[in-house]
């Protein structure tokens, strides 16, 4: 790791001279280059942003995390350095601090670190690929997180891990071409000895006291060890807390770091405010056909549920005909229901009646990507079916999601919905929202589905 510490201090001098040759030199012509002030300073930043990069671990090994991980630990790190600069700047010497060259400074040096760091993990790849820079692991236990993190392994060479024996897999080992390690004698643990690199355990409950017994041993080695608890009704994951240094384990916890959540929001302003300019002539080409196509308003608003059970009114276009569920009551619609006017059928058809929900995004009622908000009435029936749907309220309620573009929307499998909807939240990252939102405009608002 000592060649990422290197790349990213002369990243950070020269992003930050850089920004001042260009605020001070090429845009005002007053620079004096025999002032070191300035290049002092950016020793100081540079200095200041590895404490960060090594508080949140970006000088530890990250093959065994998923790449974006990393990358947002990069953000955050930036982010963190460049406000402390900002605040020191500010109580030592508040004449130095330009907000353009910072923003200068900030753009380019946070560009330059994913760039880096990406070339870096793409060189990294090659080189596992052809066998090279492998971590060796030993899985202990035989839990369902075990089994999975042993097929993602396989089927993830850039990783660069190799499973070299399995303790106590049931079988499972065979299944999987792992050879089946008999005992903990079976395994090194002296360097020089061609000891693992990192064990993981997974044991099930009903065999903790073999993870005690294996846990017993190998405390009195230096190998890491990693443990894949075996948690009943773990839906969305789980994280672990300490309370005045007790161990806390919190199951199917909302996942997003108040960093992740401002990132987040920021991409729901920019796309909703984008959205509502860009598609103004139909808002009002829309609201004249629906006003005098059928009698009511042009707008119909209903109450949905949100995050953490947070009610909401959700605008839409009227597409039914005015008090049509006074009769039938909260149902779902059918195909070729009598409740829907003949432009509403084209509107729900093409998604359009979904427009005004960008307002509800801008307010922050929603969010551009999450799971779709539901009433209260038929939430009360659903949560009885089926015992995780709740957890779907776990993140803010989207205007499209992972389960719409995987076509799970309309009267379809509700069991599937939730399946996916579950899997956004527990597989959360800025890049799955990208990928949803372009498979959204790519697959097309029209669904056979939507009625």
């Amino acid at each position: 790791m000592v060649l990422y510490r290197i790349f990213d201090f002369l990243i950070v001098t020269v992003c930050w001279n850089g920004a001042y040759i260009l605020r001070f030199g090429l845009m005002a012509s007053n620079i004096d280059y025999s002032n070191l002030e300035i290049p002092m300073i950016g020793v100081a930043v540079a200095v200041i942003t590895l404490l960060f990069f090594s508080h949140n671990d970006l000088y530890t090994s990250q093959r065994y995390f998923s790449w974006h991980h990393e990358l947002l630990s990069v953000f955050k790190s930036h982010f963190q350095a460049i406000s402390t600069v900002i605040v020191l700047l500010y109580a030592l010497n508040p004449s130095r601090l330009s907000r353009i060259m910072l923003l200068t400074y900030s753009i380019s040096v946070v560009s330059l670190s994913l760039a880096s760091r990406l070339l870096m993990k793409s060189l990294l790849i090659l080189r596992r690929r052809k066998g090279f820079n492998l971590k060796q692991m030993v899985l202990i236990g035989a839990n369902k997180s075990i089994l999975e993190y042993a097929q993602r392994v396989i089927q993830t060479p850039e990783l660069g891990l190799r499973i070299i024996g399995w303790l106590d897999s049931r079988g499972k080992a065979g299944k999987l071409d792992i050879p089946e390690l008999s005992s903990v004698e079976n395994i090194p643990t002296v360097q020089g000895e061609e000891s693992p690199d990192a064990l993981i355990i997974g044991y099930e409950v009903k065999d903790y006291p073999s993870q005690s017994t294996v846990l017993e041993h190998f405390n009195k080695t230096v190998i890491p060890v990693w443990i894949l608890p075996d948690i009943e009704h773990t839906f969305i994951g789980y994280t672990i807390e300490s309370f005045h240094s007790i161990p806390m384990l919190k199951i199917n916890a909302h996942r997003l770091s108040i960093l992740e959540s401002l990132i987040k929001r920021g991409i729901d302003i920019l796309g909703s405010l984008l959205a509502l300019i860009i598609l103004s002539p139909a808002f009002l080409l829309i609201s004249i056909i629906v006003r005098v196509s059928s009698r009511g308003p042009v707008f119909y608003n209903q109450e949905r549920v949100s995050q953490n059970g947070q009610l909401f009114i959700m605008w839409k276009y009227r597409s039914m005909f005015v008090d049509s569920e006074r009769k039938s009551g909260t149902v779902w619609t059918k195909r070729n229901d009598s409740r829907i006017t003949p432009f509403g059928a084209f509107l729900r058809k093409t998604s359009l009646d979904e427009i005004p929900q960008f307002w509800n995004v801008l307010k922050g009622d929603m969010s551009l990507v999450g799971p779709r908000p539901e009433r209260p009435a038929l939430i009360e029936k659903f949560r009885n079916q089926i015992p995780s749907y709740m957890l779907r309220h776990k993140m803010k309620s989207g205007l499209t999601g992972w389960a719409q573009v995987n076509g799970w929307r309309g009267n379809t499998s509700l069991e599937k919905r939730i399946e996916f909807d579950l899997y956004y939240i527990q597989n959360w990252s800025i890049w799955l929202d990208i990928k949803i939102l372009f498979l959204t405009f790519l697959r097309g608002f029209v669904n056979p589905n939507a009625y």
